[in-house]
């Protein structure tokens, strides 16, 4: 046992804390972002004279694109390199 480790407890709590409002205030932005982009479709469709049920239909097609492409997971899978199809590379050993 450390000199400190009566800390542990309080320290895990502290950060416990700064998590939950960081998500909290993430989860807020998302759902600001996402009205913001409704409103501005459904405007953009209205002047196009597309059908309320048409409009609303596409706004949540794209919202839902943007989240699997946006989303940090897919795009780090889609973009790295499969270790399968990379073939290893030969030592080879250099004889003096």
């Amino acid at each position: 046992m450390g000199i400190f480790s009566f800390l542990n407890p309080i320290i895990t709590l502290y950060y416990g804390f700064i998590l939950r409002i960081k998500l909290s205030w993430y989860s807020r932005q998302k759902k600001k972002r996402i009205k913001i982009v409704k409103e501005f479709l459904a405007n953009k469709l209205e002047k196009e004279k597309y059908d309320k049920k048409t409009s609303n239909k596409i706004v949540e097609n794209y919202l839902k694109i943007g989240e699997i492409f946006l989303d940090r997971k897919n795009m780090h899978t889609a973009f790295s390199v499969n270790k399968i199809l990379v073939p290893k590379k030969t030592r080879s050993k250099s004889r003096d």
